[in-house]
């Protein structure tokens, strides 16, 4: 009796639990069929599945101004950044409306009228520069900012550089070294018609040129000749050796660099910019002239270079004592003093030394101007030799 009394209450547990089971899963399929019976119907981040549709206009317009004036679009070129918002677009509600799909998160619509679009580029040009603008394809920038928004991103950043046309890419500068071995020219123009200069890079010419089997003097000119025409672009902290004494006679001031492959003398500098340069060789009058064009995308800031002579060294002097010189010796300079007679000859004029600057002035998009020195060329003077001979006058 005992045991069948605790089989029928064991029974009944079972069954309360399973009973008490039973209704929490239909309690929880009630509540989990009214959740899908819920509204999802959005306009990406702007819920209205709770917005009577007769309201939904109104909901829109307010919060995709809202949108449009706390988002933030950043624009990029070279360096120069520009931040603004996003409310010179307009919301285009009917669009969005329109294109509502019930349930569903959807894009939204935006509008750039004529007026606000020749502004916007009116900005760019004041914070860029009209070249650069005149170079974009415009149409390309206004879709890509437009989709964005149509994603209501918060955060929108654009680089210029991607949206410049493919003919933006134009010669910048250039410069020319003369006097040139036609067999230098010759090997330099066939082996190396272009240099390429990666942007946001550090740049080596040994490295670059390593496979070109060019000797010291073919890889000084080259880059003798890219020192010169780099001096309008935006690469910096050159480092280099340079030819002192009797240079070569293609060597310049502000172009003068020399290579010595086996002792590591390299030239080497860091572009700055995000946006790459080519150097273009071309030769003419039977190799013995070398042309360096400068080909890139058009320049945030304006350049100018100025190669100046800030310092003259007078070179020494050496004075040998030749008592045969006298006023009948060839090409004797006699001076007279009360009590000598020096009579000399030139042997040797030397070469006074020099000191040669190289900067660069930039011109912001602003207005504002700073100068940096890029190159500082020493050249030691070279000794003068002079023959002399000090006669010492009576005296009464």
């Amino acid at each position: 009796m005992k045991l069948f009394v605790q089989r029928n209450l064991g029974i009944l547990v079972s069954a309360f639990v399973f009973l008490v089971t039973l209704i929490t899963v239909s309690v929880a399929v009630s509540i989990m069929g009214f959740e899908t019976s819920t509204d999802a119907t959005s306009v990406r981040s702007i819920y209205l599945g709770n917005v009577e549709v007769s309201n939904r206009s109104a909901v829109l317009t307010s919060e995709m101004n809202a949108y449009l004036r706390d988002a933030r679009l950043v624009i990029v070129y070279q360096g120069q950044i520009v931040e603004s918002d996003l409310s010179f677009l307009i919301p285009d509600i009917q669009a969005t409306t329109t294109n509502l799909v019930q349930g569903q998160n959807n894009q939204a619509f935006f509008l750039l009228s004529e007026i606000q679009r020749a502004a916007f580029f009116n900005r760019l040009q004041r914070d860029f520069n009209p070249q650069i603008v005149a170079a974009l394809d415009q149409d390309a920038l206004v879709n890509v900012i437009l989709a964005s928004a149509s994603n209501m991103t918060r955060l929108n950043f654009i680089e210029l550089h991607d949206f410049l046309m493919p003919n933006a890419f134009t010669r910048l500068h250039q410069v020319e070294l003369e006097s040139v071995a036609p067999i230098n020219g010759l090997e330099i123009s066939t082996r190396v018609s272009s240099v390429i200069i990666p942007a946001s890079s550090r740049f080596s010419l040994l490295e670059t040129l390593s496979q070109k089997a060019l000797d010291n003097t073919q890889l000084s000119i080259i880059a003798s000749g890219m020192q010169g025409v780099l001096a309008l672009s935006s690469v910096t902290n050159f480092q280099q050796t340079m030819y002192d004494g009797n240079p070569p006679a293609w060597v310049q001031d502000g172009m003068n660099v020399r290579i010595l492959q086996l002792a590591g003398q390299d030239f080497s500098f860091i572009n700055v910019s995000d946006t790459p340069y080519e150097i273009r060789i071309k030769s003419r009058e039977n190799n013995t002239i070398l042309t360096f064009e400068l080909w890139g995308f058009p320049p945030l800031h304006t350049r100018q270079a100025q190669t100046e002579e800030t310092l003259v060294l007078e070179p020494f002097v050496n004075i040998v004592n030749d008592p045969s010189l006298d006023e009948n010796t060839d090409q004797v300079i006699t001076t007279e003093t009360a009590t000598e007679t020096i009579y000399e000859v030139v042997v040797d004029a030397g070469v006074p030394g020099r000191v040669v600057d190289v900067t660069r002035t930039i011109t912001s998009p602003g207005g504002d101007t700073f100068t940096t020195l890029l190159v500082r060329e020493i050249y030691d003077a070279q000794p003068a030799t002079i023959r002399r001979h000090v006669v010492a006058k009576e005296v009464d």
